[in-house]
Formats: structure tokens, sequence, C-alpha cells
């Protein structure tokens, strides 16, 4: 059954908190455990058969024989998908010599070996088993043994104690350890507190762990902060900038003031994650612009570390909706952003009011603007935005049920609005310095006449 999250934030509100009350943390699935279950991996397999465009650039790179940042995975999956043995040993002898010098201390590795264990356990003689499952175990252990254990951390020592399992006698305790008291008591408070998804490595790291909890402990990670995974879409469509970065190694849809020489990097894992955000959830419409999004072919990764995401997660007979229909304006209240575009085309303008700073790109220029006594209004399909300094006295026009959004003012303060001949009306200013000013019936805001021009005042707080 899929997961319908209009249905999952009606059950939340009624049963708070129970469903995490009632979670056993123990697994009772069969390898593999990690991302492959069921109708994934057989459509994997069939992708591989019929040489899909995909499994062709990544036949392309292994064929020229280029260094893969994640060679150990890839070749795990090689056997997985198409039974190649000799790609599986290769996997496992690069597991057996991490395990006998470095033990799987850094986590990056230690998700690597969870995922060789896993994919290629059926190959796993007793030896090796014995060998690689108390190595996994033990670092997974000593993870969820630090005072702040990051979400990347998290996500490979999760995977960890997954892959080994029965193979390790009290890996249920650490794995309660760490869903409990690491992601549960302190993650999720941060991601709702916008102050956890600071990157698109923590992105990846979300993504990758809700797919093995909702496989192997049956629960719906997404519901512990659902608003803010009903807003992942949009956050990640317009938080990169317009025009996608021209690298040598290809182009890619960067998150924005990201340095250029972390352009590639940056935007692979950002379109990664939503590639797996997208395997996750594809029902809900968000999730399919973001599908659409996705499937554009001209950001498609051909890079040895995008290439095997790109296969391994993309569902090319998912269609998705056209992004060209997604909305215009994405105020992201947990992070305290405005985003606002006047189209979707790589040339449209593009706003993005980040950390009080106002960043305009129109075409290849970019500007920043900042706080000035100059009040103009910037007019989208989906709103205006004012960025200035109050008392602010501006005429805008805009289309009906749409917002004008007031930016750069002190975050928590409540400052009177009127609009037109409405009365004052206090309002308070969101996280980031964000007032919204929109025409909601029955939400105590001025009902605004959207057939004329708008004249929003506002004052000094009191």
């Amino acid at each position: 059954m899929r997961f319908n999250l209009p249905a999952a934030l009606a059950a939340l509100s009624l049963l708070p908190g129970l469903l995490c009350a009632q979670v056993e943390y123990k697994v009772y699935t069969q390898h593999p455990r990690i991302w492959l279950e069921g109708r994934r991996l057989e459509r994997l397999q069939k992708d591989a058969e019929r040489e899909s465009e995909r499994w062709r650039n990544l036949q392309r790179l292994i064929k020229a024989e280029v260094d893969f940042p994640e060679e150990p995975l890839l070749r795990a999956l090689l056997y997985q998908v198409s039974k190649d043995d000799k790609s599986a040993k290769k996997a496992v002898d690069w597991a057996l010599a991490e395990a006998s010098s470095d033990g799987f201390k850094k986590p990056a590795a230690l998700r690597l070996g969870a995922i060789v264990f896993d994919w290629c356990y059926e190959l796993l003689d007793d030896n090796q088993k014995s060998t690689l499952a108390p190595a996994l175990f033990n670092a997974a252990k000593s993870l969820s043994g630090n005072p702040v254990v990051g979400l990347p951390d998290l996500r490979a020592a999760v995977l960890a104690l997954v892959a080994v399992g029965d193979h390790a006698e009290t890996y249920a305790a650490v794995l309660e350890t760490l869903m409990k008291q690491h992601w549960e008591a302190r993650l999720v408070p941060q991601l709702r507190d916008g102050k956890l998804l600071t990157g698109s490595e923590d992105l990846v790291a979300l993504g990758e762990l809700s797919h093995v909890a909702r496989h192997n402990f049956e629960i719906e990670i997404w519901e512990q902060a659902s608003d803010i995974f009903r807003a992942l879409p949009l956050r990640m469509m317009m938080g990169v900038t317009p025009q996608p970065v021209r690298t040598e190694e290809g182009i890619f849809r960067v998150p924005v003031n990201t340095p250029i020489e972390k352009a590639a990097l940056e935007g692979s894992r950002n379109r990664i994650a939503g590639m797996i955000f997208v395997a996750y959830e594809n029902n809900q419409a968000d999730y399919q612009f973001l599908q659409g999004w996705i499937r554009h072919d001209a950001v498609t990764l051909y890079t040895p570390l995008g290439a095997v995401y790109e296969f391994l997660w993309v569902n090319p007979y998912l269609p998705g909706l056209s992004y060209f229909s997604a909305p215009l304006v994405f105020h992201d209240e947990f992070e305290g952003r405005l985003y606002a575009r006047a189209g979707w085309q790589d040339e449209d303008l593009w706003v993005a009011y980040i950390d009080h700073r106002l960043y305009i790109v129109s075409g290849d220029e970019t500007h920043e603007i900042r706080i000035d006594d100059k009040q103009v209004p910037l007019i989208f399909p989906g709103a205006a935005i004012v960025f200035g300094r109050v008392p602010l006295d501006v005429r805008v026009k805009i289309p009906e049920g749409q917002a004008v959004y007031v930016v750069g003012l002190e975050e928590g303060s409540t400052h009177p609005v009127r609009v037109n001949s409405s009365r004052n009306a206090e309002q308070p200013v969101l996280k980031g310095g964000i007032l919204v000013i929109e025409n909601r019936v029955n939400s105590g805001l001025p009902e605004i006449d959207f057939e004329e021009p708008l004249r929003v005042r506002v004052r000094e707080p009191k």
C-alpha cells in the first residue's frame, strides 16, 4: 500500500506520538534489505536486460574503466542486477580489507560496507560473515555512543545494523538507541525547526534512511515531521539557481550560494536526493512535479558518481507532472526563506530571500539587494515581494488569491498592517523576517479586494 500523506497527517493529528511508541526496531526482512526490495529490484533487472538508457550510460563508464567514487556500491549493485559474480567479489574483497584495516570507523565506509554485506550476502561464506558482521556492528555501536550523531552518520549506522541483523545479538538495542535517542529525540526537533537539512548530503541521508525505515521497520518517519516533507519538492525545485551551472563534469542544478568549485558535487547530491524522495513518494502532486523536474534530460548525471544513482533510483516508467505547472512562489516557513520565479524557463527572473538578503537573477546577471529606504515591489504571477524598512507604504497590483510578502523585518516582532481602507491588524513577522499579507477567509487578517491596486502600509511595532 502506498504512503498517503493527507491520511497520514490526519492520523497524526489524532494520535500524536503513538506511532513512535509502538515501533519495534528489529529486522525480519530477507536480504537485500537496503533499497532493493521487491519491485525496485525487479525493475532494475529488467532495465539491465532491456539495456535502458541509464543502464547503457553506466556500462559506458564501466567499460571506460573510470574511477568510481563509490566503487563497492557499484560492484554490489551489478551483482544484484545482473548476477555479476566478479563484481561481487571485488566488492567483498574491499569490505574485508576495510574491516581488517580501519574497521569501518569512517561513516562513509560504514555505509558502503553495510550495502556490500546486504547486497552480496548470498555469496558470503561463514568466515566472511564472521569477519564483516562484527566489524559493521562495532562501528555502528561506537557511533551510537557519541553524544552528537549527525544525520549522515546516523544513516550509516542504521544501514549497518539493518544489514547485520541477527548476526549481532544486541543489534536491536543499538538500533533503538539510534532511532529513539538520536533521531526522534534530537534530530526530528531540529528538522521541525529548520536546522537540520543544511546541505545536500543531509537530504540524501534523510531519503536513504526513510526507505530503510519503511521497508524494515514498517514505519513512515516522514510522519514525525510531515509539514517539512510536504514542502520538500518545492524547496528542492525553487532553491536552486535558475540557470544550470556548466562544468567540465556536466550540467548541474546547483543550490543557491554554492561555490563554483563545489557545483558538481552539490548539484549531483541535490539531484540524487530528489530521485530518492520521488522513489519514496510519487502520489502527492508536488512530488509528481519533482518527478517531472528529475526527468528533465538536460541535467541527467553522467558522472561516475551520478550515473550509478540515475540507474538505481530513477523510474523511467513514472512520467510525473510537468514542472511548468508547478507553483511559482514558495515560502519556506521552516528555513525562513522565500523563493519566486517569473516562469520555469532557465532565463526567467528568479528571486530568493535568504538570511535577510535578497538575490535577483535575470538571465546571466545576479544582483544582491540590500535594505534601504527605497521600496519597489517585485511582482510575480504568485506574489508581490517588498524588501525595505518600516514604516512602509507601497501600492501593488497582484491577482486574486495571491499574497504580499514583506521581507527584511525583525523576526518575532509584530506590526500594525493596513490594506487599503481596512482597519489596522496586528501581524507577526515569521521566521527569517517575513511578514505575509494574504486574503484568507476567517484568518483574522484583512480581506483584500484584489480588483483594485493595493495600498499596503506596515508601521513600526507598538
